[in-house]
């Protein structure tokens, strides 16, 4: 494992190649968290420690499994295979997976052997640095057997109401239009028996309680006028949460028909600011995780 410091060029090239990925799918018209992201396919999970991968990994690992047409979503690194007593497959290529990690620092501003605890009593004394990974899907290993997804542990339309009770915000339901308004804290949603189905209504719920996360009182980020980036920039990030709670409540993420109008202010900031893909999708794990854990639900390990 190679770690490489915020300013270096290597750090630029891991943000820009998820960018880059993002950016083609939005030139074809699509875009990576509008696949249809399958619950049975769960989350992406490294397949030594079983845990979930997190933020914009979720993203680029879910749609690279699906695009590849993988039937499972277990990654794994060259040496964990061999660990496992496999091997990845000639001509395979990886995925990067990224994540920061907190580092000490000693007196001279260089990476400091003591333990976090000694460490955290010196304040000023952190660094960020980028921890970068190359992970392969084990349909691109031989001699590894992977294990079944976890299966949900609840029914969708009861985990969507129980998160919407303990949210809490009021609701209210007239004319055909679902929005979130900040300045009130309250959704707008149609009446009910507008809706066709229930898991139509809740997909729309969840998607408009992500929404709502932002406020100043949650996780507070910026919503804009309607028609500035702000406030297209918040629509993605409603986006990807609502992709991310589909897989692991089971409730769909509900259709997008304005879509196309967001494409191109998504497009602009992403080639302006590589890393700004990866800063929405964190965004959408926080909010994701603030509403499991207002409605006591755990959260995905």
């Amino acid at each position: 494992m190679k770690t490489m410091q915020e300013g270096e060029q290597p750090f630029q090239t891991v943000y820009q190649r998820v960018t880059d990925m993002v950016l083609a799918e939005l030139d074809k018209g699509a875009a990576p968290w509008r696949k249809p992201w399958r619950v049975e396919f769960g989350l992406p999970r490294n397949l030594e420690s079983k845990r979930v991968y997190r933020g914009v990994n979720v993203l680029t690992l879910m749609s690279s499994a699906l695009a590849s047409g993988y039937d499972a979503n277990w990654w794994l690194t060259f040496n964990q295979a061999k660990t496992l007593g496999g091997h990845i497959n000639k001509g395979e290529h990886g995925y990067p997976v990224v994540f920061y990690k907190r580092v000490p620092l000693d007196g001279d501003g260089k990476e400091d052997d003591a333990d976090e605890e000694t460490a955290s009593a010196s304040v000023g004394r952190w660094r960020s640095v980028l921890k970068v990974f190359t992970v392969f899907n084990v349909s691109q290993c031989s001699g590894i057997t992977a294990p079944a997804a976890p299966k949900l542990a609840w029914q969708p339309l009861a985990v969507a109401e129980q998160i919407a009770e303990a949210v809490s915000l009021p609701i209210r339901y007239e004319g055909v239009s679902a929005y979130y308004d900040p300045k009130q804290d309250r959704i707008t949603l149609p009446p009910r028996n507008l809706f066709d189905s229930a898991i139509g209504f809740y997909e729309t719920l969840l998607h408009e309680l992500v929404h709502a996360t932002g406020h100043t009182s949650r996780l507070d980020r910026p919503f804009g006028a309607q028609g500035s980036e702000a406030y297209a920039w918040e629509e993605l990030v409603a986006e990807m949460g609502s992709a991310m709670l589909a897989v692991i409540t089971g409730v769909p993420a509900p259709d997008f028909p304005n879509f196309a109008s967001y494409v191109d202010c998504w497009r602009k900031r992403m080639q302006r600011d590589p890393q700004a893909i990866c800063e929405a999708a964190a965004s959408a794990q926080k909010a994701v995780e603030w509403l499991l854990n207002k409605a006591g639900l755990p959260l995905p390990a």
